[in-house]
């Protein structure tokens, strides 16, 4: 699925003079302007649904593991996870030093700056269209982020960091192979 997602953004890149000519045509009608970048879209066969599937089984799939050891890691049976193993006698919980079952300011303080500068640089190209809802939203989602994730385990900041960082790899690929003239730079212009 990320291979469907990198080839709609790709196509989607290569149409950002269409899609501005579109908006400045159309700046006073909403509706028109929506219904004909739908059109665009629809000719050049591209999916504005390609990462919401994405995201919608990486979800599903999160939820599936995340069942499949709570379930184990409760009942203390880990026979269901790895039937060709033999069942370890306990779980080792730390990484590089960090307990992965406790609370840690320092990974999910992490992601909230890693989420804050993605933010702050996706922007930073928009300056003249930025609202005072665009800058709150900069600092309020990371912030409350920040704070959903120091409430919960370790584990759960490690597993978002992880996906996270995994995305920026798969972007800077995208951007290597990928490179469109006239389309906006990775990561908010780096």
């Amino acid at each position: 699925f990320t291979i469907v997602s990198m080839r709609a953004t790709s196509r989607y890149d290569r149409l950002c003079s269409q899609i501005h000519d579109l908006d400045v045509a159309h700046k006073d009608d909403p509706v028109l302007r929506k219904e004909s970048l739908r059109r665009l879209l629809t000719v050049n066969r591209i999916s504005p649904w390609a990462k919401a599937m994405v995201l919608g089984i990486q979800f599903l799939v999160l939820i599936v593991l995340y069942g499949v050891f709570v379930t184990a890691v409760g009942t203390n049976d880990y026979s269901g996870l790895y039937f060709w193993n033999t069942p370890p006698d306990f779980l080792n919980t730390q990484f590089f030093g960090f307990d992965l079952s406790a609370q840690s300011l320092l990974w999910s303080g992490v992601i909230g700056i890693f989420l804050y500068i993605d933010l702050w640089l996706s922007q930073r190209q928009q300056r003249d269209t930025l609202t005072n809802r665009d800058v709150f939203y900069r600092v309020a989602f990371p912030l409350t982020i920040f704070v959903l994730l120091y409430l919960l385990p370790t584990a759960k900041s490690v597993f978002v960091l992880t996906s996270m960082l995994f995305t920026v790899i798969i972007e800077i690929i995208r951007w290597i192979f990928f490179r469109t003239k006239g389309a906006p730079t990775i990561m908010g212009g780096i």
